[in-house]
């Protein structure tokens, strides 16, 4: 519910707040708090979000590019590479 919570940030902001602890024992998906995390920061650390361009799906700016395979790798997330190909097949070709 908070990642789609756009037009309230600062709940989303809560939400992420409270789930950081909740990480490391695996109470909380990493995965979906690498998602949230990038909706709520910019540059984002993991990612996850972008938009089409042409056929192809391309992250937003991603803070310090060298390490966020590991970033991903950490919070049990497929390569950046492999995302990028199923969002371009998934959300971009399929509009064309």
């Amino acid at each position: 519910m908070a990642l789609h919570a756009d037009r309230d940030p600062q709940f989303q902001r809560l939400a992420l707040e409270l789930m950081q602890p909740l990480v490391e024992t695996r109470e909380v998906n990493p995965e979906q708090f690498a998602y949230l995390w990038d909706r709520t920061h910019t540059p984002q650390r993991f990612g996850t979000q972008g938009g089409c361009h042409g056929t192809a799906w391309a992250p937003e700016e991603i803070e310090d590019p060298a390490q966020v395979e590991s970033r991903r790798a950490a919070m049990g997330m497929r390569p950046l590479s492999e995302y990028v190909a199923i969002a371009s097949e998934m959300l971009c070709k399929a509009r064309q």
